[in-house]
Formats: structure tokens, C-alpha cells, sequence
């Protein structure tokens, strides 16, 4: 019984020799086979492989290293910018590569081509721009397992995801969205049935809100493993390609200016209106919505300028240096009055008119009739171009004002003498009365008085802080008259000599060689010789007469007519005596 015990041991022992054997010899192999496909995998330090024989997870492979918990979003995605080999603006398309980051080309393996573009190269803050993604199987072989996996990468101050749409096949999509310490990103994933072969196609569009201004970049992962079964065990060989866009997010901005050369003109006058249009925005102006009709390379801008035909009449553009005192020659496409009331100025951008352009013309028109005329820039212009659809297309619509009083150069002119009549030696004034009475403003309002009669000698004027006098014969109004308005001048002169005397004021002004002519008169006289005068005799007043007392009613007695005699002497005395005897009879 022994010996059948120790028999069977030495059966088992031989049995396991024969088993590590043949493990050693297959382990040798797979690493031979390793070696001949050039597509081992590193692993770092921190990482490992499971228990199954697999890579960590998708999101453990994005770096090759741990992440503290206060690593910011920006320092990751760093690191991704590290990993891509080829970048441009709009496009970009990177071979495969291995986990150690070379690019590789193997015969009969896995390789695929993927690309990320905008609709549009430039977006204001708060658009939803669309990011088409482009995925193509080169390889030779057909895709490694049943699904494939793309990841958007972005910084979520920047983006904000809002959705993606499938081309086709929308049941085989699906999407989850993972908010980790690399940041919120979105995974969407692709159920190709392990049958998407060379040459198969995917794509689909990501929506991606704008929050901020800036140059921004996003970009787009597609992970695979590219691993075989070497009998044992699944050896894994990740893999993974990148692409990237860019666009500029700003805000698009332009600012007409319209400024006419003075605000009130003459009938006849030529009226000017400098016009300056300027990118006051942080986005290029890429195109005029009809640049549509030509090459990229030769876009325009649409200006028109609208004015009343009543009172103006076009006649020319004169061009203008910009502001920075280049004049484009070249850039000035055409000038072309389409009716009576607007011309169209149409200027080349080249398809990138950047911040700080300027375009400077002057428009000249004559002034027909009196009135109020206004003059407007018009400018109607597309921003951005996204796609055939006008609906996706953003316009912009800005006017520039401005206008201008045409009118007749009217007033008069009113010379008052404020003396009738004054003797040689006085001061003598006249008052000057000048009224606007026009439509328009009067400039260089002026009145001379140098014709007057012999005998006048000027000695002041008034008012010395509304007219400047030039110390000869003409005083300036020192403002405009505005219409309605009067300016009032006063002249002192003194009187030499006796006579009447004329004196005669001539008023104009600048917007008109017409003047008026006023005239008024004083009467100047000698003085009278001195002569004594006579005391005035003072009036006597009248004596009051006493009160006579009531008394007894004497009669009358009837004294009997005396003859007249010749000698009126002796009939007074006889009165006299007739009078001392009356009272003497009453008493006897």
C-alpha cells in the first residue's frame, strides 16, 4: 500500500514539471510576439493592470499621471495639448499613435482619422456654435470590439455643452456626461456591431454654447485598444487620436459717423458730409451679405447714402485717407448713384476687415432750395457665414444722421436819430437796429458809418461787449445772429456846426455780398444872443374888504343934478362938501 502511495506522488510531480514547462515556453513566446509587433505598452509607476489583464478605464488613461484633487482644469487639459502632434485653426488630422505618443503605421493593425471643424470662425458670446466631428476607419483592420468611444474635451468656463445630432444612425448613438477632476466632458458612443470595416464613416455635430471672449480651443478624443489575445490573456495596447478647432469669440461692432462741414449753407452752396466707418468691434468683418455673388478673396461691403433730392443734388464721392492715413486705393470697388435720393459705395475687405479699419470718403451735394435737409449713411452687413441656410446668417444694420439748414442770407437794417434838434456844441446819438430775417444763422455780422454830414464829429459807440470796432469806421458783431434776432448799435457824435445833418449806416455780413444802407437826419442850430432879463412882476392880491355891520336903513334922500360946469376941479369940491353935510341932517 506504500508503495502505491509513493507511486502516485511521483506521477503528480511529474505531471506538474510537464505543466510549468509548457508555461514557460508560452510565456516566452507572447513576449517574442510583443517584441515583432512593436506595440508594447509603458506603464507608470502609480498604474497598474487588474486582475483580468486590462488597462485601468478610459478615464485613467488620459494621463499618465495621479491627480491631486487641487489641480485645476486648465493644468489637464495642458497636458492633453501635449499629447496632439498636428493642430490648426479650423482642422486638424493626426495619425494613430501608441501609448508612449509615436505615431505609427502598421500594416494589417487598427488606424483611424479623425478631424474636428466650426461652421463658422468667429461667434459672439452666447452663441451655440456647432462642431462637426469626422471619423474614418483607415486601417486595415475592422474596429477592435462593438463600440466606439469619442470624448469632447473643453474648458467648461469657456463652452457649455449643450447636445449633440448624429448624421445617421441615431439609435446606434448614445451619450453620457462625466464631471470628474479633469473637468465636464462629454462621452458619446458609437454601436458599430463589430463590423465597421476600413473605409466606414462616422460623424455628428456638438452644440457648444460660448461664455467668454477669447481665442477659444476645444478638442475631441477617439480611445481604442488595439490589443490581441496571445491564448492566455488579453494584451492590451491603447490607443488614442486627437483633434482640435478653434474659434474666435468677440463681439462684432461698427460705428458710422457723419459730420457735415458747417450745419447751414446758402442756396447754391456746396454742402459736404465727411462719412467715417469704423470696425469699433473685437471681430473681423468677413463678408457683405452680397459678396455671396463673388470669391471669398474679394468681399464687400454694401454702403449707402440716402439724401433728400428736394433741397440736395449728388455730385461726387470724394475718397478719403482712413484714420490711420492709408488711402486703399484698390480697395474702392465702385461709387454709382442708383436714383435720385441715394448712392452706393461698394469697398473691398478681402475677407478681413480687422478691428481698427476705417473707411473716410466725403459726399458733396448742392444745395437747391431752402429748408432742412437730412443726409443718412446706411449699412446693412453680414458678420458671420454659416452655411446655405440665410436663417443660420447674423446681420448687422447701422445708420449714420446728420443734417444741414439751407437758406437766403436776409435782413434789415433801421438808422434812428435820438435828437430832433440840438445847438452846436451838443452830443447828438443815433440808434442802429440790425435783424436777421432769414432762415439761416448770419456770421460776420457787420455795420460801417463813415458818411455823414460836415459838422459831426464821432465820439463813442455802445454795447462794446457784443461789437468790436477796428478804429475807423466799422463795428463787428461778435456772435452769429440767429434767425429772428437783432443786434443793436449806438453812435455818439458832437455837433460843430449849425445845419441839418445826414448821417448814413451801411450793414452786410460773410454769407452774402449784399448790404442795406440806412439814413437819418438831426437839425443842428446856433445859439441865441444873451440878453437882461425882465423881473417879473409879482400879482397883487386882492385887499379883503372888512364886514360892513348891519345898520339902521337911512333913506335916501334924492340930491338934485348940478348943472355941469366946464372946471371938473370945482365939482369936487363941491362934492366933498355936499358929503360933510348929509350925516349933519340926520341927526337933527
Amino acid at each position: 500500500m506504500n508503495n502505491k502511495i509513493k507511486q502516485i506522488f511521483a506521477l503528480l510531480f511529474v505531471v506538474a514539471t510537464l505543466l510549468l514547462m509548457i508555461g514557460s515556453v508560452s510565456a516566452a513566446n507572447a513576449v517574442e510576439l510583443d517584441e515583432n509587433l512593436e506595440a508594447s505598452i509603458v506603464v507608470d509607476d502609480d498604474a497598474s493592470i487588474d486582475d483580468d489583464g486590462f488597462i485601468p478605464n478610459l478615464d485613467d488613461k488620459v494621463s499618465s499621471q495621479t491627480t491631486n484633487d487641487d489641480e485645476t482644469i486648465d493644468d489637464n487639459l495642458n497636458d492633453i495639448n501635449s499629447k496632439v502632434v498636428v493642430s490648426s485653426e479650423e482642422q486638424t488630422t493626426i495619425g494613430a499613435k501608441d501609448s508612449k505618443g509615436t505615431e505609427t503605421e502598421i500594416l494589417g493593425a487598427h488606424n483611424y482619422y479623425i478631424s474636428k471643424t466650426t461652421n463658422a470662425p468667429y461667434a459672439k458670446v452666447g452663441d451655440i456654435v456647432d462642431f462637426e466631428i469626422f471619423v474614418q476607419n483607415i486601417g486595415d483592420w475592422g474596429a477592435p470590439n462593438g463600440v466606439i468611444e469619442i470624448q469632447e474635451w473643453f474648458n467648461d468656463s469657456e463652452f457649455e455643452y449643450m447636445g449633440f445630432t448624429p448624421s445617421s444612425y441615431a439609435d446606434l448613438y448614445s451619450e453620457d456626461v462625466f464631471d470628474d477632476q479633469y473637468g465636464k466632458r462629454p462621452v458619446i458612443r458609437y454601436n458599430c456591431g463589430y463590423n465597421w470595416q476600413t473605409y466606414y464613416t462616422l460623424n455628428f455635430t456638438v452644440h457648444l454654447k460660448v461664455l467668454k471672449e477669447g481665442n477659444l480651443t476645444n478638442k475631441v478624443q477617439f480611445w481604442y485598444d488595439d490589443g490581441y489575445w496571445n491564448g492566455w490573456y488579453w494584451v492590451s495596447n491603447p490607443r488614442e487620436v486627437w483633434a482640435e478647432s478653434s474659434i474666435l469669440v468677440g463681439h462684432p461692432e461698427i460705428t458710422i459717423t457723419k459730420t457735415p462741414h458747417q450745419k447751414e449753407y446758402c442756396v447754391g452752396d456746396i454742402v459736404s458730409f465727411d462719412v467715417i466707418i469704423e470696425n469699433t468691434g473685437t471681430l473681423p468683418i468677413t463678408n457683405w451679405w452680397l459678396g455671396e455673388w463673388y470669391s471669398n478673396n474679394y468681399e464687400f461691403m454694401w454702403i449707402d447714402d440716402w439724401f433728400d433730392s428736394s433741397g440736395l443734388e449728388f455730385i461726387n464721392i470724394t475718397k478719403n485717407p482712413d484714420k490711420n492715413g492709408d488711402e486703399w486705393p484698390d480697395a474702392w470697388r465702385s461709387i454709382d448713384q442708383f436714383d435720385e435720393h441715394y448712392v452706393v459705395v461698394t469697398y473691398r475687405t478681402y475677407g478681413n476687415w480687422v478691428p481698427g479699419s476705417s473707411i473716410n470718403f466725403t459726399a458733396n451735394f448742392l444745395a437747391k432750395q431752402e429748408g432742412e435737409f437730412n443726409n443718412s449713411v446706411h449699412m446693412f452687413w453680414k458678420w458671420k457665414w454659416w452655411g446655405d441656410d440665410p436663417d443660420s446668417h447674423e446681420h448687422i444694420e447701422v445708420w449714420g444722421n446728420n443734417s444741414v439748414r439751407v437758406g437766403k442770407p436776409q435782413f434789415t437794417l433801421v438808422k434812428t436819430s435820438n435828437n430832433d434838434t440840438v445847438h452846436v456844441g451838443d452830443m447828438v446819438s443815433f440808434t442802429i437796429n440790425y435783424t436777421n430775417t432769414g432762415l439761416i444763422n448770419l456770421t460776420g455780422v457787420y455795420i460801417k458809418d463813415n458818411e455823414y454830414t460836415n459838422g459831426l464829429v464821432y465820439s463813442d459807440y455802445s454795447d462794446k461787449d457784443l461789437w468790436t470796432f477796428d478804429g475807423t469806421d466799422t463795428w463787428y458783431y461778435n456772435s452769429e445772429l440767429a434767425p429772428g434776432e437783432s443786434a443793436i448799435l449806438e453812435l455818439t457824435f458832437q455837433a460843430t456846426t449849425a445845419g441839418e445833418k445826414n448821417n448814413t449806416a451801411t450793414a452786410g455780413n460773410n454769407l452774402t455780398d449784399e448790404t442795406l444802407n440806412s439814413t437819418d437826419t438831426v437839425l443842428v442850430v446856433e445859439d441865441e444872443p444873451d440878453t437882461p432879463e425882465e423881473p417879473e412882476e409879482e400879482p397883487e392880491e386882492p385887499e379883503e374888504e372888512p364886514e360892513e355891520e348891519p345898520s339902521t336903513p337911512v333913506a335916501e334922500k334924492t340930491v338934485p343934478a348940478i348943472p355941469a360946469a366946464g372946471n371938473p376941479v370945482f365939482v369936487l369940491i363941491m362934492s366933498l362938501v355936499l358929503l360933510c353935510f348929509v350925516p349933519l341932517r340926520g341927526k337933527k
